[in-house]
């Protein structure tokens, strides 16, 4: 079983999911880490929650997550990136947006640049259905639950 792709939001709200799209990266995840972090936004409602995403960097595998060290707010999560520890298993972010918009802030870019490859977004309601994929650029990519 190959696993279950799932598009970002980005490409659902502008329709330009098709079966030619090829993003450069595709980030796997166990279907039960996924479940641990929709759980976690859950329970956060309505205040921001984020962490690192650990796992095999080689293949964007992720199969842990730890929280990230910062202040966690109704509308955003203060981050002193001189906390966060070095994980040589990092592959990148998530975090959750309180509301059902999935798409990066600019702080979230800047975010998406400094850690890891690969990030994602857990909107309200927090189902599979919210969550945005995207690469450190920014650029919307894909989700393969394992």
């Amino acid at each position: 079983d190959s696993g279950k792709l799932l598009e970002s939001q980005e490409d659902k709200l502008h329709g330009s999911f098709n079966n030619s799209y090829n993003p450069s990266t595709i980030m796997r995840m166990t279907k039960e880490l996924a479940e641990k972090i929709l759980e976690l936004c859950k329970e956060a409602h309505p205040i921001e929650v984020g962490g690192l995403l650990l796992g095999k960097r080689k293949n964007l595998e992720a199969n842990d997550f730890v929280i990230i060290p910062g202040t966690f707010q109704y509308s955003s999560i203060y981050i002193r990136m001189d906390q966060v520890p070095i994980y040589p298993n990092l592959i990148g972010t998530f975090h959750s947006h309180p509301s059902p918009n999935s798409r990066p802030s600019g702080a979230d870019l800047d975010l998406f640049g400094r850690l890891g490859k690969a990030h994602l977004i857990f909107a309200y309601p927090y189902d599979l259905n919210s969550v945005g994929v995207y690469e450190s650029s920014g650029k919307p990519s894909r989700l393969e639950l394992i």
